[in-house]
């Protein structure tokens, strides 16, 4: 116990104190048990811890950009970067620090921090075509978007699974993606750098690359990172801010049954039908198709011309 202590009191006096937060303050009650960590990603699809952390992530930003905040359309949260749960009862700022930890910011502290980025609209569209594709090959990969919603087939072709994608504003209503408009989108530091990287794990056939707000590449991810108060805005941070922000009950802050299951945001649609798995394709499913059918005429002129060869070799014998 001493030695627990004494640990407690460095990381609150080195880490926590820098955020005007201490180890054990509780910051909002959870009325209900999120799914355990150690069943996130095992099912392809949403997931309820996803859709609190991202949504905390815009929550946050909104809150501490004020008069200055530009809506944020989308923000990120990879599957691998997300390391605890939360079971029902009190929340702690260690729980907290637990679910968000990883990783170190370019100010050389703890956990990463929120970056803001920009993307096209054909590359949110290709963010979701990542997640469905991408997941069940490497299953860290696995995305939980606030702001953007889609619908994909685990039986269409790869890289054309997703089969409907749109943003949803701060109304609730149902948005279209305009393809070479930019958006805003804010995410981890290394969800940021992982989305550009997307190229390499789909041989090239689809791109992300985050952009400043004039749609210039960016070249060094720690000139966007967001600040408060003169410390980044830590990924865990961002989550205990807005668990603070909840209404109370017995005055705790309470996470809203909002968050006790899904919310159509990633829909899975597993018809095998073949109106289904071939409607709608995108370039790469029709440069797949294009190519199986040139294979289908190059076999089936084949096959003719060896029944031709073999039907002048039958007719030389009989004569």
């Amino acid at each position: 116990g001493q030695y627990i202590d004494y640990f407690k009191g460095l990381v609150q006096e080195q880490y926590l104190n820098k955020f005007n937060m201490a180890f054990d303050e509780v910051l909002a009650y959870a009325p209900f048990n999120f799914p355990p960590h150690s069943q996130l990603g095992k099912v392809h699809g949403e997931s309820t811890l996803g859709n609190l952390i991202s949504d905390s992530y815009i929550y946050t930003v909104k809150a501490i950009e004020g008069e200055d905040y530009e809506p944020i359309r989308a923000a990120v949260v990879p599957k691998g970067t997300i390391r605890s749960s939360f079971v029902r009862g009190n929340i702690t700022v260690a729980d907290v620090f637990n679910v968000s930890s990883l990783g170190v910011g370019p100010d050389k502290v703890s956990g990463y921090p929120l970056i803001s980025v920009y993307l096209t609209g054909k590359e949110l569209k290709t963010a979701a075509e990542v997640d469905a594709s991408i997941t069940p090959i490497m299953d860290v990969a696995q995305l939980y978007i606030s702001g953007l919603n889609y619908t994909f087939n685990p039986n269409r072709l790869i890289f054309n699974k997703v089969t409907d994608v749109y943003l949803v504003g701060e109304d609730g209503l149902r948005e279209e993606i305009e393809d070479n408009k930019l958006y805003r989108v804010v995410a981890g530091l290394y969800s940021a750098q992982m989305l550009s990287v997307v190229g390499d794990k789909s041989f090239g056939l689809m791109s992300i690359v985050p952009k400043d707000k004039e749609g210039n590449p960016i070249e060094n991810f720690d000139d966007h990172v967001i600040m408060v108060d003169g410390h980044e805005v830590k990924e865990w941070w961002a989550l205990a801010y807005y668990l603070k922000s909840f209404d109370k009950i017995d005055g705790l802050p309470q996470i809203p049954d909002y968050y006790a299951q899904p919310q159509g945001r990633k829909v899975v649609d597993n018809s095998k039908n073949i109106i289904t798995l071939l409607k709608n394709p995108n370039k790469i499913a029709l440069m797949f198709y294009g190519l199986v059918l040139v294979l289908i005429v190059i076999i089936v002129f084949v096959i003719r011309a060896i029944r031709r060869k073999r039907r002048k070799g039958k007719s030389k014998y009989i004569l």
